[in-house]
């Protein structure tokens, strides 16, 4: 099968330009367009692209490992003369429970042949507090472009005081939870949709950091959020 980038390498969501021919044009692209292919979050199942092409179009799908995602439609013929065709891609895809970053190829073979890769991650999809990628093993050795993962880390002085976690999910009956006594969370379940949780910390008593781990699960898929809390000054 065709090699697929790594992630956030450029791909070529490329479109075709003009034919030489002064009364033939063919091009095809998608739209919008993805320079570092779609991305997908662990708990996301559907997504949409659109193609935008002037001749008709097949469509392949290749995958480096398991099938994971499904287009509708996977072709498109031109009816009553159209000069230009207009067409939705509908994306679905399983949650990604691996672990690892999954990764795929939409090739559109038509006049000119254009590809957009696709990627799900192996977590959610948390704005705040800002994750950070791991790239590398407890042995400092490079991880696979499939293996990196993203923590989410923040930090909260020793007084009482809040912070907001921002985060989207894409499937109903999500959760927000934390078995640390000292976190109030301003709410708990949440819909699919994108939601702002107040979380209060009460003041640290104790000479020594502190550490709470807030947990956002969606679809079956869990992401932990970690907070560190300053030891109590004198």
């Amino acid at each position: 099968m065709k090699k697929i980038l790594p992630i956030l390498a450029l791909f070529a969501c490329t479109f075709a330009s003009c034919d030489d021919s002064e009364y033939e044009v063919h091009q095809t692209y998608f739209t919008p367009t993805a320079p570092q292919g779609k991305i997908l979050y662990a708990d996301q199942t559907a997504d949409s692209v659109r193609v935008i092409s002037y001749d008709p179009w097949t469509s392949k799908l290749d995958f480096e490992g398991e099938k994971w995602f499904a287009i509708t439609p996977t072709k498109c013929d031109f009816v009553n003369s159209q000069n230009v065709s207009n067409t939705r891609l509908d994306i679905t895809a399983s949650p990604n429970n691996t672990k690892k970053i999954r990764e795929g190829l939409i090739a559109i073979n038509s006049y000119y042949s254009i590809g957009m890769s696709v990627y799900q991650m192996s977590w959610l999809n948390i704005q705040s507090p800002i994750g950070r990628t791991i790239t590398t093993d407890e042995n400092g050795e490079p991880l696979s472009s499939k293996e990196q993962y993203c923590i989410f880390e923040g930090s909260v002085s020793d007084k009482k005081n809040q912070f907001d976690i921002v985060f989207t999910t894409y499937a109903q009956e999500a959760s927000l939870s934390t078995e640390a006594e000292w976190i109030t969370l301003s709410n708990d379940t949440f819909a699919a949709g994108t939601h702002t949780v107040t979380a209060i910390c009460e003041a640290n008593p104790l000479k020594e950091e502190r550490i709470a781990h807030i947990k956002l699960t969606s679809n079956g898929i869990t992401t932990p959020i970690t907070i560190y809390q300053e030891r109590k000054r004198d």
